[in-house]
C-alpha cells in the first residue's frame, strides 16, 4: 500500500516540525511555500521587545523620530552581522524593522505582542480544535492556536497534528532518532 501524502502549506517552524514528525511515521510529504522561483534567500529574525509605550508613543507623535530610530536599529544589527559573519552588508535585499507598536497596529496584540496570547484563568486548560467543520483533512497549527505562543508550544503544535493524522489511520505514532 502506498504511503498517504500530506501536503503542508506553509515551511515555518510548525510546518517543518510536522512534516518531519509525519514522514517518521511513514507519510510522504510535500511542503508549499511562497516562492518567486527566481532565487533563495533567508530571512533574520531579531526581537526585542522593551518600552512598548515609549516606541508606541514615538510612532503616534513623533513619525520622523521613530523612523530613525528603527533605522538605528537595523544598522546595529546589519553591523553586528558583520562583525559575526562578515561579508553581508551589501547582500542584504530588504530591512524591515518590526516594533511592538507595528505588531499592535497590524494585529491589535496586546501592547504589541508578538508570541501569541496569554488565556486568562478559566481558559488555562483549553485546547482549540484543529480542525475546522467542512473542511475535512485540513488542519490548523501554530502558536495561535496554542495557548501561550511561543517557539514550544509552535513545536508542539506540528508534533500534535502529526499524532492526530497518525490516530486517524490507525497507526501507532513513533518519534525515530
Amino acid at each position: 500500500m502506498a504511503n498517504k501524502k500530506v501536503i503542508i502549506i506553509g515551511a515555518g517552524m510548525t510546518g517543518l516540525c510536522a512534516g518531519s514528525y509525519l514522514q517518521m511515521n511513514g507519510y510522504d510529504t510535500e511542503i508549499f511555500e511562497l516562492d518567486n522561483g527566481e532565487k533563495h534567500s533567508a530571512d533574520i529574525v531579531v526581537s526585542a521587545a522593551d518600552g512598548f509605550d515609549t516606541i508606541y508613543n514615538m510612532r503616534e507623535n513623533d513619525r520622523a523620530k521613530y523612523k530613525e530610530e528603527k533605522q538605528k536599529i537595523a544598522d546595529r544589527v546589519i553591523q553586528e552581522l558583520e562583525k559575526k559573519i562578515g561579508n553581508i552588508k551589501d547582500k542584504v535585499e530588504v530591512i524591515d524593522v518590526a516594533t511592538p507598536a507595528t505588531f499592535n497596529r497590524y494585529t491589535n496584540n496586546w501592547r504589541g505582542s508578538y508570541e501569541g496570547w496569554l488565556p486568562g484563568p478559566g481558559a488555562l486548560m483549553v485546547t482549540i480544535k484543529k480542525e475546522l467543520p467542512g473542511l475535512n483533512n485540513l488542519y490548523m497549527i501554530g502558536q495561535w492556536v496554542e495557548p501561550g505562543g511561543g517557539l514550544p508550544n509552535t513545536i508542539r503544535s506540528g508534533r500534535y497534528v502529526a499524532q492526530i493524522i497518525c490516530k486517524k489511520d490507525n497507526k501507532e505514532f513513533e518519534v525515530k532518532k
